[in-house]
């Protein structure tokens, strides 16, 4: 913690010094999320998670980092009453099978630590699909993506919004997070190594290799809620409609992360839709009502209106990463599933 006993030039000396400090920090951070966003896209993991950076201090507050002068800067600082946290340290209270108490992580210190847990979903895909043998590697995961949830948003500065400086990092974070669940319940790794073509032939034939695990699990219903709010917040960020595009949609990964989200939600609307309604959990029906109202709020063509809910919702998607192509991957994904929902059968 700086102190401020030298006079102007000392706290500018201070500040300039801690500028360049929290710069490197930051370089190196983002660095690190750009990789894990290559892993989470297209399987890279033999890349992705090379760069350690255990040792690393997390970046500070947004609000800190933004300080629009020196003494605005010491202000801050001296209000902080803990130390800078490194990331195996965040990380590790984060997947503590003690129940220790969540730390205050920075917004992007945050994002940081999920791209962590992400790390450790990606290896139980190394060698096979190794869901059902490891249930307990499942769970840990589970519970440490709502620890990262409950400790994401204890930060008063964690807001979804354009308004906020860091609100771009916490919609990434919390798309992420929705992919990451979605992902406990199957193995899409075929298909996200096949991005890498960028050739819609090769991308529709690994669609079949996709493993889901289709249950009445708390895991599995958790990720059909993620999959539902992901299409929602899609409508709500206006990217159901042509001419969406903005500068904020342009710096989102939402799209980026939600293929997961709308194969496995088709596949497990499909597998609900055949059982008989007293057969489904009282939750498992509120996730379906709420399926059909999200579609409603979207302008699909009649024909497409009137296929079964499975198919709609490929069809949904396939219009949002149309109607949000800000590269070139989405315009090719939406091609792929538009081809995908044609073929369906209900």
């Amino acid at each position: 913690m700086p102190e401020s006993d030298g006079g102007n030039d000392d706290i500018l000396q201070q500040w300039q010094k801690w500028i360049d400090s929290e710069t490197t920090v930051r370089t190196i951070c983002a660095v690190y999320v750009y990789l894990g966003a290559l892993g989470a896209t297209f399987h890279t993991a033999s890349y992705s998670w090379s760069l350690d950076i255990n040792d690393c201090f997390l970046p500070c507050e947004e609000s800190e980092w933004t300080s629009i002068s020196p003494q605005a800067w010491l202000d801050k600082r001296k209000s902080i009453s803990k130390p800078p946290i490194q990331f195996s340290t965040a990380l590790a209270n984060i997947m503590s099978v003690q129940g220790a108490s969540p730390l205050r992580l920075s917004i992007f210190g945050s994002y940081l630590t999920l791209h962590g847990i992400v790390k450790h979903l990606t290896s139980l895909y190394q060698d096979n699909w190794l869901i059902d043998s490891l249930p307990a590697h499942v769970q840990r995961i589970e519970e440490s993506l709502t620890r990262w949830r409950t400790c994401a948003e204890q930060n008063p500065e964690f807001h979804c919004s354009p308004r906020y400086p860091s609100g771009v990092i916490a919609a990434n974070a919390l798309s992420l997070y929705r992919q990451a669940h979605v992902r406990l319940c199957g193995n899409f790794r075929p298909l996200r190594a096949a991005l890498t073509t960028r050739n819609v032939q090769s991308i529709t034939s690994r669609l079949n290799d996709i493993q889901i695990n289709i249950s009445s699990s708390r895991t599995c219903v958790k990720a059909a809620w993620c999959a539902i709010e992901a299409l929602q917040i899609s409508i709500v960020m206006g990217m159901a409609q042509a001419g969406s595009i903005s500068g904020w949609h342009s710096k989102l990964l939402f799209n980026t992360y939600s293929l997961e989200c709308c194969l496995f939600l088709s596949i497990w609307t499909r597998e609900q839709l055949s059982r008989a309604i007293s057969d489904r959990s009282s939750e498992e029906n509120d996730i379906l009502k709420t399926i059909q109202e999200t579609l409603a709020e979207i302008d699909l063509d009649p024909a497409i209106a009137s296929k079964p809910y499975s198919i709609q919702l490929v069809y949904a998607w396939s219009l949002i990463f149309k109607n949000s192509a800000t590269i070139g991957l989405y315009g090719i994904i939406a091609e792929v599933l538009k081809g995908y929902a044609d073929n369906l059968r209900g």
